[in-house]
């Protein structure tokens, strides 16, 4: 008979070894999904921005992300690779260096911002240069064992190239960034080109071989394409400039007449990607512009600690009182319901202390935090709330609430109630939905 003792170390084997292998399985079928999907882009939609699965074609989504209305698309925007940029952190972590190697290979040859494309700035924030930053991190990391001298910056020079471009959206009078960005840079008004030609020689300005114009602090092109006028942002040295003889004004960034809207989240999940770049490049713009964006935006909260979904980026005004800790609600008319979140702001906060360090953030986010679990939770769940009173408005869950266990610093209890909450769900219907009443 065996003893007790070995009895215990044979249940403990067994146990690990019923975790190890399931670990194993996990991380196979983890590949495999992975590579399923990336295959099949890179074979019937690269360098297009994203894979239609079913039609096996492709399309060009970064102008159409939150974009309701698929407004002001443009006709000569044909992708940026997209699904390749938000793939290169997993190529590295998957240990597939090979294709990595070549996925920076092919982008630092061919991708270029300089591309008349009015964009979302969160979005473009989160996927694009989130996308470049961490796969350049992870690239510099020497436990990632990339081939000595294959690897020179490539992604940061693109990260910081499309930093630069998203500066004139802060141009505004509270500091809070426009929703939308055009990305592309003119030159006008172009005067007596044989002194033009002197005046970039003299700047040691140079052309590239795709026709862009180089120079300090400076990428554009020569040639204006695009009928929609582009306003000069002033105030921003490096992103509206004119030269000082007056051959030529130089203008890219917030269209004419854009709108002045925009969504907690979109202005306040920024601090991450700009900060990182910041750090990166020792360049404290991007850090001080989205930093300054949220700090406003949390001046802008209630009595209560809490924030709205929407507000106007000129005049600082709330539009939207009622918010959530997923995507808040709001009536488009003809019972039409649009969804725009609050979300990610409540993660920047944590996810920018634990990064950075700085106990302002910290703060803001212990404040924050307990004011959501004051106004927002109703056992395991949370719903919406007016953020001038604490009552309620809408008594729905949404799929986007399905981070918040995670952010959950030191309250397990509470974190651990919730994601039961989201996996009976997830079980339940197979997926979560985009949004439903409580079960």
């Amino acid at each position: 008979m065996f003893s007790p003792n070995f009895g215990t170390w044979v249940l403990m084997f067994l146990l690990v070894s019923s975790t190890f292998v399931h670990s194993s399985m996990s991380e196979i079928d983890a590949k495999k999904r992975f590579y399923h999907a990336y295959d099949n882009y890179m074979a019937h939609a690269f360098p297009h921005d994203e894979l239609k699965p079913l039609s096996k074609t492709f399309t060009d989504s970064l102008s159409e992300l939150g974009n309701l209305n698929l407004e002001h698309l443009s006709e000569h925007y044909n992708g940026s690779a997209l699904t390749l940029i938000e793939s290169l952190s997993s190529l590295v972590i998957l240990g597939n260096n090979t294709e990595f190697e070549r996925a920076v290979r092919w982008l630092s040859e061919n991708l270029s911002f300089d591309v008349d494309v009015r964009t979302n700035l969160f979005e473009c924030n989160i996927r694009v240069l989130g996308g470049l930053v961490s796969a350049h991190i992870l690239a510099t990391d020497s436990r990632n064992r990339l081939v000595q001298g294959t690897y020179k910056n490539e992604l940061l020079i693109l990260a910081e190239d499309l930093g630069r471009r998203f500066l004139p959206a802060f141009d505004t009078p509270t500091g809070l960034p426009y929703a939308w960005i055009n990305l592309k840079i003119y030159l006008r008004n172009i005067k007596h080109i044989a002194s033009f030609v002197k005046y970039v020689a003299l700047n040691m300005w140079f052309f590239l071989p795709n026709g862009s114009l180089v120079g300090p602090a400076l990428v554009c092109s020569p040639m204006v394409t695009s009928s929609s006028p582009l306003r000069a942002t002033g105030g921003l040295p490096s992103c509206s400039l004119q030269d000082p003889v007056g051959l030529v004004e130089v203008h890219y960034g917030v269209m004419e007449n854009e709108t002045t809207e925009t969504s907690t989240s979109g202005c306040g999940s920024l601090i991450l990607e700009m900060g990182a770049l910041s750090r990166l490049t020792g360049d404290p713009r991007y850090e001080s512009a989205a930093l300054r964006a949220l700090r406003k935006l949390w001046s802008m909260r209630s009595s209560l600690n809490l924030l709205g979904t929407t507000l106007d980026v000129a005049t600082g005004e709330w539009i939207e009182y009622s918010s959530g800790i997923g995507a808040g609600m709001f009536s488009l008319g003809f019972d039409l319901l649009m969804a725009l979140g609050v979300d990610s702001f409540y993660e920047y906060l944590i996810k920018a202390h634990i990064l950075f360090g700085k106990e302002e953030l910290w703060r803001m986010f212990q404040s924050a935090y307990l004011a959501v679990q004051k106004y927002f939770r109703h056992g395991p769940w949370y719903h919406e709330a007016d953020m001038r009173t604490g009552k309620a408005t809408y008594w729905q869950l949404t799929s986007l609430q399905a981070f918040w266990p995670g952010v959950q610093a030191r309250d397990i209890a509470a974190a651990n109630s919730s994601h039961r909450e989201f996996v009976y769900v997830w079980e339940k219907f197979g997926v979560l939905p985009e949004r439903g009443k409580k079960p």
